[in-house]
């Protein structure tokens, strides 16, 4: 088992179910849970070989010292929710590599869940999806669809919500829920579509008109409260952000795009320095394998000293050669007695018949 391996964790969030692990195989991220349900180890099973670069990679998952986890690979990067405003050609690449993540989960029957900026990593080389299964309940209240605050599962149309919240995030840097409390943030929701999308961010100045024309199309598709009156799939949504990015082709500063690319350099470099920082934790994985390592070798050590006991215990009668040769010594300090009886008054009874005789001959016993 890959987590008997893990050394020592850095934990990552509050709650102390998200760990960034050190193995032989590097840093790994290992998520702990009450339990393991069945849809779990389906979406798992699916993590492990597939190969889109905005999911990440499962190495293993199990039960261990009585609890559920998955180790998968750890994505680096900076989360959305490190990066205040992005622009909105740099939002709109984000949110495409993010859909077709979400895209090819939905083929395999499964959804995130917990769509949030947390939950999505950016690098300069790659976007990916983080945190996927062992989640319960609606996720992160400010991004769920109305439906799933009244207990849906998720679904297609529950995640393109989400995605539009996710979008109006990155482009503006914060939502319009954010400062509500839970009830406030359900009945939002239910009213999205009375919300003036554009208002506040005209009123800022910040984002150019033509980019805030395309983002209106995309959320009139996104941000609906009736799941019916949203984009029909994920598919859908990607031709509309091809659309809306081809549209902005030509129209946007350059300026901001570099601008944009330092600062998430800067972002990706900090998180490392982040995580470095991090108390480590001696974890039992790793004493176990070295106990299971130990247990080996002390069992080997074991069996050799009981054979070699064995063998030196073992009894083996003595050779016509090496009785004689007893005899002959110690006969040699008894050769001036004149009588047989003295002669051989230094070798046992017991010695003297246990000798061969020639075939046929009739052994005599020795006595006095």
């Amino acid at each position: 088992m890959l987590i008997e391996a893990v050394t020592e964790v850095r934990k990552v969030s509050k709650r102390g179910q998200s760990f960034a692990a050190t193995s032989r195989q590097g840093t790994l991220s290992l998520r702990f849970s009450d339990k393991l349900t069945g849809a779990d180890e389906k979406l798992f099973a699916f993590l492990k070989t597939s190969k889109n670069s905005a999911l990440p990679r499962v190495h293993e998952f199990g039960t261990f010292n009585s609890r559920a986890y998955v180790l998968s690979e750890w994505v680096r990067g900076a989360p959305v929710a490190a990066l205040g405003k992005i622009p909105v050609p740099e939002a709109l690449k984000i949110l495409t590599a993010a859909t077709r993540g979400l895209a090819a989960l939905h083929a395999a029957g499964f959804y995130h869940g917990d769509i949030s900026p947390a939950n999505l990593v950016v690098s300069p080389s790659r976007i990916s999806w983080i945190d996927l299964g062992l989640a319960s309940g609606l996720g992160t209240a400010f991004y769920a669809a109305p439906e799933r605050f009244g207990g849906e599962a998720p679904s297609a149309a529950s995640e393109i919500f989400s995605l539009g919240m996710l979008l109006y995030r990155m482009v503006a840097g914060k939502l319009p829920n954010e400062a509500l409390d839970f009830e406030g943030v359900a009945a939002f929701a239910l009213k999205v579509d009375s919300w003036e999308l554009l208002t506040e961010l005209f009123a800022e100045r910040e984002i150019p008109p033509a980019e805030l024309y395309a983002l209106e199309k995309l959320w009139r598709g996104m941000l609906r409260a009736n799941p019916g009156e949203r984009f029909e799939d994920f598919d859908e949504l990607l031709e509309n952000l091809e659309i809306a990015a081809g549209e902005l082709g030509g129209k946007t500063s350059e300026a901001g795009t570099r601008e944009f690319r330092a600062r998430l350099a800067k972002a990706v470099d900090e998180g490392e320095n982040f995580l470095q920082s991090l108390t480590p934790e001696k974890f039992g994985g790793g004493q176990t394998a070295r106990r299971h390592y130990f247990i080996a070798a002390a069992v080997l050590l074991l069996a050799f000293v009981v054979a070699a006991l064995l063998k030196f215990a073992s009894p083996s009668e003595p050779s016509i050669e090496e009785t004689g040769r007893k005899m002959l010594l110690e006969s040699r300090s008894e050769a001036t007695f004149e009588n047989a009886a003295e002669a051989r008054s230094g070798v046992s009874d017991q010695l003297l018949n246990s000798l061969p005789v020639p075939s046929g001959a009739q052994r005599q016993p020795y006595d006095e």
